[in-house]
Formats: structure tokens, sequence, C-alpha cells
């Protein structure tokens, strides 16, 4: 089943480069990042990774400015790619979830509405 979004295509772009990015940072060679797209009556974009994850009480931090969570492993790293993603997200009126990747890990999901008309 095709299912149409009319959004912003730069911002999109961004978004999904953000959040391979994190996603790759984060993985190991021999578990590689998976990117699947669902929808049925709205578009799904999961990141998935087999890194160390978040922890759940760091996930609503994490989407702050400046802020990383406990590892420190990606020294480069500023603590702002999750949240220009949710900020982006939230501009092209969708959503953001964090999530357990099963097995470790973690799952980036943004939802946007096929309604969502963004010029």
């Amino acid at each position: 089943t095709d299912i149409d979004v009319a959004t912003d295509p730069a911002l999109l772009e961004r978004v999904l480069a953000n959040l391979l990015d994190n996603a790759l940072k984060w993985s190991t060679d021999d578990r590689p990042v998976t990117v699947k797209v669902s929808g049925s009556s709205e578009l799904r974009i999961a990141v998935i990774d087999h890194g160390p994850g978040i922890p759940e009480t760091d996930r609503s931090l994490v989407i702050r400015p400046f802020h990383r969570s406990g590892d420190d492993r990606v020294a480069a790293g500023t603590g702002l790619g999750l949240a220009i993603v949710d900020r982006l997200v939230n501009l092209l009126d969708g959503r953001l979830s964090l999530e357990d990747t099963p097995g470790g890990g973690l799952t980036a999901v943004v939802v946007l509405d096929p309604k969502v008309r963004v010029s």
C-alpha cells in the first residue's frame, strides 16, 4: 500500500541524515543500522541501531540541546543531533519517539500524518 505525505523534503532529509549519523556512531560493525518505512494511516520511519541504547529515564533529556546520554565514547558529539531532529519533526507536525531495539540498541521512530501539508 502506498501512502503519500506532503512535507518539506529538505527538513525531512535533515531529520533522516541526523538520525542515520547518530545510529551509525553508536552501532557496531557486526550489527548494521536498519531503516524501516511503513504505514497505512500514517508514515512511520524507524532508524534502528544496536548500540548501547538510551535508558528510558534519559529519553526526554536527550532531545534537549547539549545533553548527551551517559556514554562518552563519541567524543565529537555535541548533544545537538536528537534535539535538532525533535524540533524539525515538530515543524513537520510529526512525532518522534525513542524506543528500545529488541536485543539492545535504540530505535528512533518518526511518524508523519499523510494529511499534513507543508509548503
